[in-house]
């Protein structure tokens, strides 16, 4: 139920605060004053639909779209979310405005936008975005949304930011600016810190405990995969081949990429997702630490964590239409097989690669899957056949 943005039609005259004091201790109440408190009662006398109830029921109309998983409802849900925005509003309202902009962002995220969500909680949280300049002084206009947020917003906002940036794709990657990259990085960093310290405070309540615990495992999970994003797409990109294989980390000339910095930041994105290993390991968390050590030539931690990830993603106690059905739904399970396969065959295990490979038993998709497999049919030393096979 949408509401117009003009002011709610009065129905009364009196404040909606009237409303009849209790009887002190011994004081005789006349019994028609009662009956006329219920008869007005009843008349709707008292009833008036204030702006506050106006928008938290659009925000709720919104919340609900939001929460079907097809496309129409979807963009109702932004319609209510930018209502509430653009809705003149009082300090009251103001938490119910900024709650509807986190929300806008979240649908974004889930519609596949990582990109523009993280731009919207940005400005949600009134970071300045690097190569955009100061924005002009209008004056008479005013941004309320951007005023300093509750710590019950600022903590959920900015660990949605690095949920979105999670998501960003390789060719995200490719045209994200460098400073704009370095202020998610360094707010990831950050953000996983301060939750740490807030989790070790005494006076939260069990909620509130409970609540900071689970952002901050998410932040480790979406933290560390976001290092590992950086390093592939910036600092080890020499690493890697056009198809996505890092196949020159045995390169004698690339042996000190990626450099130090990034061999830091990889390492700690490894202690990270590995804490988050003891509250909620999953395949692709798996699949992330192994990456990770893969790139800093850890070939026994890559190939454990491997091998971790294939089990989780392929249990001896799935039927085969399981795991058809986990094939076409969980985008890390072939991740998993082409990582165990990868791993092994940089350290020169061939044959256990093979075994990987034969395991995985269906023909891959993945550029990267697909370059491995050719690649290890080629005759041992047929150097010049795998270099056409890579372009």
């Amino acid at each position: 139920m949408s509401f117009s943005r003009r002011e709610p039609r009065q129905t009364s005259t009196r404040s909606t605060e009237a409303v009849a004091a209790p009887a002190v201790a011994g004081e005789k109440i006349e019994e028609p004053k009662v009956a006329k408190r219920r008869m007005k009662s009843q008349q709707g006398d008292n009833l008036v639909v204030t702006d506050f109830i106006r928008q938290a029921a659009l925000l709720a109309e919104g919340v609900a779209l939001a929460l079907c998983d097809d496309p129409e409802s979807r963009d109702s849900a932004l319609s209510c979310f930018r209502q509430l925005q653009e809705w003149p509003g009082s300090e009251e309202t103001l938490p119910i405005r900024q709650q509807a902009a986190y929300n806008e962002a979240i649908v974004f995220r889930a519609m596949g936008y990582p990109g523009q969500s993280v731009l919207l909680l940005t400005e949600l949280l009134g970071d300045r975005i690097p190569d955009t300049g100061t924005a002009p002084v209008v004056s008479g206009c005013r941004k309320p949304l951007r005023a300093d947020l509750s710590t019950a917003v600022r903590y959920p906002a900015r660990l949605a930011r690095v949920a979105a940036f999670s998501q960003y794709t390789n060719v995200d990657w490719s045209t994200l600016p460098d400073d704009r990259a370095e202020l998610l990085l360094s707010d990831v960093q950050k953000l996983v810190y301060e939750l740490a310290e807030l989790g070790k405070e005494r006076d939260l309540s069990t909620h509130d405990r409970a609540l900071v615990k689970y952002m901050f495992v998410d932040a480790l999970r979406t933290g560390g995969h976001v290092e590992l994003m950086n390093a592939i797409n910036r600092g080890a990109r020499q690493l890697y081949d056009d198809d996505g294989r890092p196949s020159h980390l045995m390169d004698e000339k690339l042996m000190q990429i990626p450099a130090e910095q990034t061999r830091k930041n990889l390492a700690r994105a490894i202690d990270w997702m590995r804490l988050c290993e003891e509250y909620a390991p999953d395949t692709g968390l798996y699949c992330d630490i192994a990456e990770a050590a893969l790139l800093l030539r850890d070939f026994r931690t890559a190939q454990a964590y491997a091998r971790h990830a294939t089990l989780q993603a392929s249990p001896t106690t799935q039927s085969a239409a399981e795991v058809s059905r986990q094939f076409q739904n969980d985008p890390n399970y072939e991740r998993a097989f082409y990582l165990a396969t990868e791993s092994f065959y940089l350290d020169g295990k061939k044959s256990v690669a093979q075994k990987y490979l034969d395991q995985f038993g269906r023909p891959p998709t993945m550029d990267a899957f697909t370059a491995l497999s050719v690649a290890m049919q080629q005759p041992k030393g047929d150097t010049n056949a795998q270099s056409r096979s890579a372009e």
